[in-house]
C-alpha cells in the first residue's frame, strides 16, 4: 500500500512537472496549425511545434508509475538514494518526453508532403532536435532539477521508512496476547496516533504548498540554494535531536524559529506561510537528514558502547 502511495505521488510530480515545462519554456501548441506557406528554399513546409497535450502527460504519468523503486531493501539510505535518482529520472525523461510530442507534431504536419526518401531523415532530424532542445533545457534547469530531485526523492522515501516502521510497530504491539481490552484499548490506541507528527506534516505541507503556489517550480531553485547555507548547522541539529528523541516531528519544531529568523534577514512574500516557504523547507530538510543519519548510527553506537 505504501509503495502504492509513493507511485502515485511520484505520478502527480510527474504531471505537475510536464504541465510546468508546456506552460513556462516550450509553450507548443495543442491543435495543428501550419505556419507561413512553402518555402523556396524547403523542400518541407514550415510547421510549428504542437502536441495533444495529454500525450506528454501520460507518457511522464507511464514512467513515473513504472520507474518509482520498490521497497526491497530497508536500508534507509539506500531508499533516499533509490528515490533522488527516481525523482531525477521522470524528470529528465518528461522534459525528452515533452519536446519529443511536439516534434513528432510538427513531423505529422509536414508528413503528407514529404516523399518516400525524406521520411526517415525527417524522424531523425526529430530526434536530433529533440536530444538537442534537451540537453540545453537540462543544462538552464540543472538547479532547479536536481534540488528537487534530491527533495522530493528523499522526502517521499524517508515518508515511506518512517510509515512502514510505524506499521510494523503498530501490528506487532497489535499482535501480544497481554495487550489491554475494553475502553482502556481504545485509549492506548488512539494515544499511540502519531498526533505530533501528523501535525508537524501538515504545517510543513502547507508551507512548501503555498511557496510551490508562488514560485511555482522556481521555489526549487531558492530551496538549492539555501539549502546550501544552512546545511551544516542544520544537519547537527537534527542529529542531535535525532539521538535524544525518537519522533522527526521535533525536527518540525526546531526549524519553524529558525526559518523564520532567515525570513526576517531579507524581503519576502508577505503573509505568514509565504514568509516561511523560502527559509524553512530548507531548514527542515537538512534537519530531517541529520535526523535519520542519527537513527541509523545511534543503535550502532550503542552496541559499540555495551561490548566495550
Amino acid at each position: 500500500m505504501l509503495d502504492r502511495i509513493a507511485k502515485i505521488v511520484a505520478v502527480l510530480f510527474a504531471l505537475y512537472f510536464t504541465y510546468f515545462l508546456k506552460n513556462s519554456f516550450l509553450h507548443y501548441a495543442t491543435e495543428p496549425k501550419v505556419i507561413g506557406g512553402v518555402a523556396l528554399d524547403r523542400a518541407v513546409p514550415q510547421a510549428m511545434l504542437w502536441s495533444p497535450i495529454y500525450y506528454p502527460l501520460l507518457l511522464a504519468a507511464l514512467f513515473a508509475y513504472l520507474t518509482w523503486p520498490k521497497r526491497r531493501s530497508s536500508g534507509l539510505v539506500r531508499r533516499l538514494f533509490g528515490g533522488s535518482f527516481a525523482v531525477l529520472r521522470i524528470e529528465s525523461f518528461s522534459l525528452f518526453a515533452s519536446i519529443l510530442c511536439t516534434h513528432f507534431g510538427e513531423f505529422y504536419l509536414s508528413y503528407p508532403l514529404l516523399l518516400k526518401s525524406e521520411i526517415l531523415p525527417a524522424l531523425v532530424s526529430s530526434f536530433i532536435a529533440t536530444a538537442e532542445t534537451t540537453a540545453s533545457m537540462a543544462v538552464f534547469l540543472a538547479l532547479p532539477i536536481f534540488g528537487s530531485s534530491v527533495l522530493l526523492g528523499c522526502l517521499i522515501a524517508m515518508a515511506t521508512h518512517f510509515a512502514a516502521k510505524h506499521l510494523l510497530q503498530q501490528r506487532s504491539h497489535s499482535s501480544t496476547p497481554e495487550g489491554v481490552r475494553g475502553p482502556l484499548n481504545a485509549l492506548q490506541a488512539m494515544a499511540s496516533w502519531p498526533w505530533l507528527s501528523l501535525v508537524a506534516g501538515s504545517i510543513a505541507a502547507a508551507i512548501m504548498l503555498a511557496g510551490v503556489k508562488i514560485l511555482s517550480f522556481w521555489i526549487f531553485t531558492y530551496w538549492t540554494e539555501n539549502f546550501v547555507k544552512v546545511a551544516l548547522p542544520c544537519l547537527t541539529i537534527g542529529v542531535v535531536i535525532g539521538l535524544i528523541s525518537k519522533r522527526w516531528a521535533w525536527c518540525v519544531v526546531v526549524s519553524l524559529p529558525i526559518g523564520y529568523y532567515l525570513s526576517t534577514t531579507h524581503d519576502g512574500p508577505p503573509g505568514v506561510l509565504p514568509s516561511q516557504s523560502i527559509d524553512f523547507p530548507p531548514v527542515l530538510f537538512a534537519a530531517l537528514l541529520g535526523f535519520a543519519l542519527a537513527r541509523k548510527i545511534a543503535p550502532r553506537i550503542l552496541a559499540w558502547a555495551k561490548a566495550n
